[in-house]
């Protein structure tokens, strides 16, 4: 299985991008900018056809193949990456695992204020009624049961949307954001890139 391996110090300068190349506060792309269709049409074509993925039970599974979370974890690989660090704030997106999401101290520890939840919804947030912490639910491994979200792109930004505009303010505010599921592999992964 392809893991992420333990993140290299952040270098600012090297983890942010041009308004036009990633999706931020004050340069976010509008529906059906250059480009969209494209990747729509490409997309269409890698998915397929639906099928149901229980990506609870994929965590599951990844977890235990290299044995994550456990005190035997190899050193080598991290719960929690940072991807990406706001050039003026120096606010910083993490992706990780629920490993970290269940972990106040290592929250604090990274100074992580704002958590997006990726799992289904009847997953629990760990800390909701600590009110030095906000949380945003956003189910990503839903999305199939969005109508038109990959004939329409106009659907597909409505479905992201909010969770673009959660952690850009946030980043621009200065607070750092974990995204997480339950390994951090799969549906973390893709929202956070």
């Amino acid at each position: 299985p392809a893991l992420r391996p333990k993140s290299p110090p952040i270098r600012s300068e090297r983890l942010h991008a041009t308004p036009s190349e990633v999706p931020c506060a004050g340069g976010l792309r509008p529906p059906g900018a250059p480009g969209a269709g494209a990747m729509m049409a490409r997309c269409r074509e890698l998915i397929g056809g639906s099928t149901d993925v229980d990506y609870d039970a994929e965590g599951r599974k990844l977890l235990e193949a290299v044995n994550l979370g456990g005190r035997g974890a190899p050193p080598r690989y991290s719960p929690c990456d940072p991807l990406w660090r706001h050039p003026q704030t120096g606010a910083t997106l993490f992706v990780g695992g629920v490993s970290i999401a269940d972990k106040r101290a290592e929250l604090a520890k990274l100074g992580i204020t704002r958590i997006v939840n990726c799992q289904e919804p009847s997953s629990r947030n760990s800390f909701e009624a600590d009110s030095d912490l906000m949380y945003m639910r956003f189910p990503i491994g839903l999305w199939r049961n969005i109508t038109d979200i990959r004939s329409d792109p106009n659907v597909t930004w409505r479905f992201f949307e909010p969770f673009f505009q959660f952690v850009a303010q946030s980043l621009l505010e200065g607070r750092n954001v974990l995204v997480h599921c339950l390994a951090g592999a799969h549906r973390a992964g893709t929202a956070g890139i």
